[in-house]
């Protein structure tokens, strides 16, 4: 990816989520499979044979296109996918109200020397554009996926300043781990000078080496919510134009909440309805 989040003229909404080892390890939270497939957590890299199925119906890569059309008004939609191989490629559309709707049925190849791109801007229309979307392949001959890119042709608004708050109390060993995690990547990623971590030690405990972009605050025991309280109040007096408050941090996550709905993209200011009574 650029260093900016760019790929030529297109710009990434939401990449392949993988597992990642010693963070979460369970498949099914990201992708099913079925027949001859393997997969590579540490290349990510998904390997399928001949009738290898790959399914990514999960809670980890959806992608909530309903959300996106409302919140941001986005006028162009792309999947891109990156590997080798030939693939019969399934898109479809769940929405709360109904039952699944299959938008794409086609064979696809993926070139070895690039991406493809399939275009998925009329989605964004009537009588579509609420529900979430997933796809699935099966391979017709060996083949590879090693990415797959929600992407759009819109520019984002604007460049958010984000805060990520960890609050901890007695966890020194967890709390190492996680600056660790993250200053290995903020340093190789282009998000670099607009992100930071702010750790809230409520236990007054935590000894951390200097690291570039990571603050450590000593604070009164006053609990999680007085935790990601001062946290918040820390991440406002250090430029932050986002927080995000969690105990635990990945990479994905973290650039996930740098280019969502709210953040490169703002929200809409439209008028929310009174609550009943009031």
């Amino acid at each position: 990816m650029a260093g900016d989040g760019q790929e030529g003229d297109f710009t990434t909404l939401q990449s392949l989520i993988w597992p990642e080892l010693g963070i979460c390890t369970e498949h099914d939270l990201y992708l099913k499979t079925e027949g001859p497939v393997a997969v590579s957590v540490s290349a990510r890299d998904l390997r399928l044979m001949t009738g290898g199925e790959a399914d990514f119906s999960t809670w980890f890569n959806l992608f909530n296109l309903e959300k996106w059309r409302r919140e941001c008004d986005l006028s162009s939609l792309q999947l891109c996918l990156k590997g080798t191989g030939a693939f019969e490629l399934s898109i479809f559309l769940a929405s709360r109200s109904q039952s699944w709707d299959q938008v794409v049925c086609d064979f696809v190849t993926l070139p070895e020397d690039g991406a493809l791109q399939i275009d998925l801007s009329h989605l964004l229309q009537a009588p579509f554009g609420e529900g979430v979307l997933y796809f699935k392949l099966r391979a017709m001959e060996a083949g590879h996926l090693t990415d797959a890119l929600w992407q759009t042709k819109d520019q984002p608004r604007r460049v958010p300043e984000l805060a990520l708050a960890v609050t901890t109390f007695k966890r020194e060993a967890e709390v190492a781990r996680t600056v660790e995690r993250f200053a290995k990547f903020r340093a190789s990623s282009w998000m670099k000078d607009h992100v930071q971590m702010i750790i809230t030690d409520n236990g007054q405990s935590v000894e951390l080496a200097p690291q570039e972009g990571v603050s450590l605050v000593p604070n009164e025991n006053l609990g999680g919510a007085g935790g990601f309280t001062r946290g918040l109040l820390e991440a406002r007096a250090r430029g932050a134009s986002h927080c995000l408050c969690s105990w635990m941090m990945t990479p994905l996550f973290t650039w996930k909440a740098w280019s969502g709905p709210g953040c490169c993209w703002p929200m809409p200011q439209t008028p929310r309805p009174p609550l009943p009574g009031r």
